[in-house]
């Protein structure tokens, strides 16, 4: 069995949440749900992401081997089942970008429950334009996922990831306040001078790859020697 983060059982328990909740409906109904919970608002892109999300839902991706439903890596498969279908349709380019990364990451909001700020600014970085469908995408799926709560006997469903959106907000005014730019401790130039090389290479692309990880763990208000230390380290790794 997998660990419940929700009851926080052990692999030799039954898991709390099982016995307590009982899912409603099939995945099509869910999926009308989720479109339900979009507003009227909603771009053309997040919908049409919202009823292909759980495409990738089949037999390739189906496990019951702890006696529970699941479809391990439905996100990746979802994303390149509808990529294809939407090139067949003739969509744009930049709108079967969008719609494909939606689906593929529309799993990642559930893991950053308890994660680093590092893990979060990576997120923001990765997610670009994109975030705010994303977390708008989320929140629907989780609008649209019905369970009978067999205590209070009523249909519930799960509750938006409020409290991620607002650590995101925070980190990306913390970035926003450094710089309007993509923030960079360091320049490509000054890095070539710093560490004697004599034109862009990769060992330049090696050493820009450091300083956004050095933003990423630690943020963007350390001491320019303290950030200069710690890539010589991890350069010389």
């Amino acid at each position: 069995m997998l660990n419940c983060k929700n009851c926080k059982y052990k692999n030799d328990e039954k898991c709390k949440c099982e016995l307590e909740y009982e899912k409603c409906g099939t995945v099509f109904d869910h999926t009308l749900n989720v479109l339900d919970s979009l507003s009227d608002e909603a771009s053309f892109e997040l919908q049409i992401a919202a009823l292909l999300h759980d495409i990738g839902k089949n037999e390739k991706t189906s496990d019951n081997l702890d006696g529970k439903k699941r479809f391990i890596g439905h996100e990746f498969l979802g994303s390149k089942l509808a990529k294809k279908r939407l090139e067949q349709l003739k969509f744009t380019t930049d709108e079967i970008n969008k719609i494909s990364f939606l689906i593929e990451h529309h799993m990642d909001v559930h893991k950053l429950e308890d994660v680093s700020d590092k893990s979060l600014r990576r997120f923001i970085r990765n997610t670009g334009k994109y975030k705010d469908d994303l977390f708008i995408l989320v929140d629907a799926d989780g609008a649209g996922t019905l369970f009978f709560d067999k205590t209070k006997k009523e249909v519930v469903s799960i509750l938006p990831k409020t409290s991620i959106q607002n650590r995101v907000k925070d980190l990306e005014e913390e970035l926003r306040k450094a710089s309007e730019k993509p923030f960079r401790y360091f320049d490509g130039n000054e890095l070539m001078k710093i560490f004697n090389i004599s034109k862009p290479c990769k060992e330049v692309g090696k050493l820009m790859k450091i300083q956004n990880d050095i933003i990423d763990e630690f943020g963007v208000n350390l001491e320019k020697n303290n950030v200069l230390k710690i890539m010589k380290a991890r350069y010389l790794e």
